[in-house]
C-alpha cells in the first residue's frame, strides 16, 4: 500500500514538472505540510494530495509553504472515505477533475472564487446531498443544493445522495 502511495505521488509529481515545463513556468519539488501534498507553481500552491486517513471536517489552508493555495488538483482527495466535510478557502479558484471523487463528502460550500469546477469533481461522493455556492460566485450556482453553471446552461453535479 505504501509502494503504491509513494507511486501516486511521484507519478503526480513528474506530470506537474512535465506540464509545467511545457508552459514554461518554474515548478518548484512536491513538498509535505500537515495533511497535504502540494507543489509550487508561478507562486502559487496546489494541492497533490491530502493523506486519505483525515477524518471529519477539514479546513483546506489559505497557504502551504507560505504560498497560496490556489487549485485544489485531479484527483487530490480519492479515498478519503471520512472526510465528511471540508472548508474551502477564498484563494482557491479551480478545483480539478475528480479532486474530491470518492469521498465521505456529505455537503460543501464552493466559494465565490472558485471560477474553475471540472464536471467529475465531486464523482462518486454517495453521502453528497447537497452543495451550495457563495453569494457572488461569477461563474456558479446551487439551485436547491444542485450545481449549475451561473447561465443555468450546464448541470454540473447533481448530488448522488440528494433525494428527491
Amino acid at each position: 500500500m505504501k509502494t503504491l502511495n509513494f507511486s501516486k505521488r511521484l507519478l503526480c509529481a513528474v506530470i506537474a514538472f512535465i506540464i509545467a515545463t511545457f508552459v514554461g513556468i518554474p515548478f518548484i519539488s512536491a513538498e509535505i505540510e500537515g495533511y497535504f501534498q502540494y507543489g509550487v507553481v508561478g507562486g502559487e500552491a496546489y494541492i497533490i494530495q491530502c493523506n486519505n486517513q483525515v477524518q471529519g471536517h477539514l479546513d483546506i489552508p489559505e497557504t502551504l509553504g507560505g504560498y497560496p493555495v490556489t487549485v485544489i488538483g485531479y484527483q487530490s482527495f480519492v479515498g478519503c472515505y471520512d472526510l465528511t466535510s471540508i472548508t474551502i478557502p477564498p484563494s482557491v479558484h479551480s478545483l480539478v477533475g475528480g479532486a474530491f471523487m470518492l469521498t465521505g463528502l456529505t455537503e460543501v460550500t464552493i466559494p465565490k472564487s472558485v471560477t474553475r469546477i471540472d464536471g467529475s469533481v465531486f464523482a462518486d461522493c454517495y453521502n453528497m446531498s447537497g452543495i451550495t455556492v457563495e453569494e457572488g460566485n461569477p461563474n456558479y450556482v446551487s439551485i436547491d443544493g444542485v450545481l449549475f453553471t451561473k447561465d443555468l446552461t450546464e448541470l454540473m453535479c447533481y448530488p448522488t445522495g440528494k433525494t428527491g
